[in-house]
C-alpha cells in the first residue's frame, strides 16, 4: 500500500478576489437593510429626514465633499470624499450621528440609541466604481419600489457636478 502525502498550500488571495468578496459582503448587508421590517422607520418622517439632510449639507465642504445620498425609511446611503488633511471618516460619521441623533430624538420625544453603532463603509478605487456606486445610491428608492425614477424620491440628492451623468 502506498501512502500519498497531500500538501495543503495556502494560496495568496488576489486583489480581485478580495474586492469581489467585499462586493458580496456589501450585497448581503444591503439585502438585510432592505428586508429588515422590524426596525423603526423614523427616517420616513419628513421632519426627521430633514434633520439628516440638513446635517449632511451643513458638513459639506467643512468635513467632506458631498456627492450623493439617499435616505431610506430605515437607513441612509451616502457617498462623500473626505477632505485632504481633514478628519478621518469615523470621526465625521461620529459627529454626524451624534448631532442628528440628539435632534431627531428631541423631535421624536424619546431617549436612547437612534443610529446603529456600526456603519458599513467602502473605499472607492476608480472612476468606474465611483459611477457605479453613485448610480446604485441614487437609485436605492427605485430598487425598493418607492418610485419609478430616482428624481421622484424627495430624499435623494446628487451633487450638481454629477447630475448630467445621471
Amino acid at each position: 500500500m502506498e501512502l500519498v502525502a497531500i500538501e495543503n498550500k495556502r494560496r495568496a488571495v488576489t486583489k480581485e478576489e478580495k474586492y469581489n468578496e467585499q462586493k458580496r459582503y456589501f450585497g448581503l448587508i444591503d439585502a438585510y437593510l432592505d428586508s429588515n421590517l422590524n426596525e423603526p422607520y423614523w427616517l420616513k418622517q419628513p421632519g426627521i429626514a430633514s434633520i439628516v439632510t440638513d446635517s449632511l449639507h451643513y458638513c459639506n465642504e467643512k468635513f467632506y465633499k458631498l456627492w450623493c445620498y439617499c435616505i431610506m425609511p430605515n437607513h441612509v446611503h451616502l457617498v462623500i470624499t473626505t477632505l485632504k488633511d481633514g478628519l478621518p471618516l469615523y470621526t465625521i460619521l461620529q459627529k454626524h450621528k451624534r448631532h442628528t441623533a440628539l435632534q431627531c430624538n428631541k423631535v421624536l420625544k424619546r431617549l436612547g440609541q437612534f443610529w446603529a453603532q456600526e456603519s458599513y463603509d467602502h473605499i472607492v478605487r476608480n472612476k468606474e466604481e465611483f459611477e457605479r456606486i453613485i448610480f446604485y445610491t441614487i437609485n436605492n428608492a427605485v430598487k425598493a419600489g418607492f418610485v419609478k425614477d430616482w428624481k421622484e424620491w424627495e430624499w435623494t440628492y446628487i451633487n450638481p457636478e454629477l447630475e448630467r451623468m445621471f
